[in-house]
């Protein structure tokens, strides 16, 4: 569970007393009262309630998704760019999927596999059946923040192929443990002081977000996935907008369930910006409060929690 942050000590005219250890202070703020920023990150993906993989940890085969996509190599001697999916390749597997059997004439086998096999619209495998090496997935977030998944994807150690022999083991199977291949993003209200108690969060906006990326699938020598995500353009990019009615309350939760946004794990680049409007300004002519978050890192199965402070 995501940890909650503790309210910021308030000082005896009920104002912060000082900036948050590590907040970012709004841009442009002439405001005798500024917001500050603060990044929170906690361990694991909460998401909606109805989408287990989301929220929790999968320990049950009945919480998962209903099928994976599996490619399986088989091969002699070292693992090469060369070698391909020629045991499997990207079979749509489920609880009543056919058996594979594991062969005979090879002495390795490796396999790489995605969840759920489903993915939105413009994600598809790269890698094609006659393609040598590790498999790529390209993945596109989608618009509609309700549509986005928790993509999973497994990457074991390559097994030896007598060691799963089912003259000697019989019914043994390959292990396949999946992991969060994505960033969730959500937001909350720190602590507010008492002068600006009653009011209400109108809008909030993360801008200028990449949403198409390749990822390897392939773990790095910190055990994340490898995602290449270019800048692109416009149609790479994507700006998302939670048009709210929150109280401005210490402690409030602003976006969560099915309103987690699910991001690229990476070290932000660009001028990324998080805008915040509150009841009061008029949100098309106001300026809103506005934070520049470049140079913060998204890690990976993580969820980053941005709170705010007034």
């Amino acid at each position: 569970a995501a940890a909650v942050p503790q309210a910021a000590a308030l000082g005896s005219d009920g104002r912060v007393r000082e900036r948050p250890s590590g907040a970012i202070r709004e841009e442009d703020a002439g405001a005798e009262r500024p917001m500050f920023l603060e990044t929170i990150v906690t361990d694991g993906i909460p998401g909606r309630p109805q989408a287990a993989t989301r929220s929790v940890q999968i320990e049950d085969e009945a919480d998962f998704y209903d099928s994976f996509g599996v490619s399986a190599y088989a091969y002699s001697g070292d693992w090469n760019e060369q070698c391909k999916p020629n045991l499997m390749y990207n079979v749509r597997v489920s609880r009543n999927a056919r058996r594979y059997f594991w062969p005979k004439n090879k002495e390795w086998v490796r396999f790489f596999a995605y969840a759920p096999y489903s993915l939105p619209s413009g994600s598809r495998l790269l890698s094609t059946a006659n393609d040598g090496g590790i498999p790529k997935i390209r993945y596109r977030v989608p618009a509609n923040v309700t549509d986005q998944i928790d993509l999973l994807i497994a990457t074991p150690d390559a097994v030896r192929s007598e060691d799963y022999d089912v003259l000697v083991y019989p019914g043994k199977g390959m292990p396949l443990t999946f992991r969060h291949a994505l960033t969730a993003i959500q937001f909350r209200v720190k602590s507010v002081a008492e002068q600006n108690s009653g009011r209400r969060i109108r809008r909030v906006q993360l801008a200028d977000i990449p949403t198409t990326g390749d990822c390897t699938m392939q773990l790095d020598a910190e055990g994340g996935l490898i995602w290449e995500i270019p800048r692109g353009t416009s149609a790479t990019r994507n700006t998302y907008t939670f048009d709210l009615d929150i109280p401005l309350v210490s402690g409030q939760q602003i976006t969560e369930g099915d309103q987690t946004l699910m991001m690229f794990p990476h070290t932000i680049q660009a001028d990324l910006y998080i805008h915040v409007w509150l009841d009061g300004e008029n949100l098309d002519q106001t300026a809103p409060h506005s934070f520049g978050i470049q140079g913060q890192t998204w890690p990976i199965g993580k969820t980053v929690t941005y709170a705010f402070s007034m």
